[in-house]
């Protein structure tokens, strides 16, 4: 969807205020257009978006990407996959310690 609005935005000068824009959007990748028009006629979501930028806020992130381990360790930004690789390899090494204890 990202990719598509992206397009839509930056390609083709589409609005991504107009709710059809954004429905045909949705079904431009296989989305259910009807129930994107009504998801989006309401805050239905609102409340799960909102918690979720409260979540990551608290957490420390404030940049995209951002990757978090363990739900205690995040590497935030573009990485090299070799930097990645030895996050990943450190937060497991620190839980099979933890889970050894």
């Amino acid at each position: 969807m990202k990719q598509r609005l992206m397009e839509l935005y930056f390609r083709d000068g589409g609005d991504l205020t107009d709710v059809n824009v954004l429905v045909q959007a949705a079904a431009d990748i296989g989305l259910d257009a009807d129930e994107m028009r009504k998801r989006l006629a309401t805050d239905e979501d609102v409340e799960l978006i909102s918690g979720q930028a409260q979540e990551a806020s608290e957490k420390g992130i404030s940049g995209v990407p951002t990757f978090v381990f363990a739900q205690k360790y995040a590497v935030s930004g573009a990485q090299p996959a070799d930097q990645l690789a030895r996050a990943i390899r450190q937060v497991s090494g620190e839980i099979n310690a933890q889970a050894a204890e």
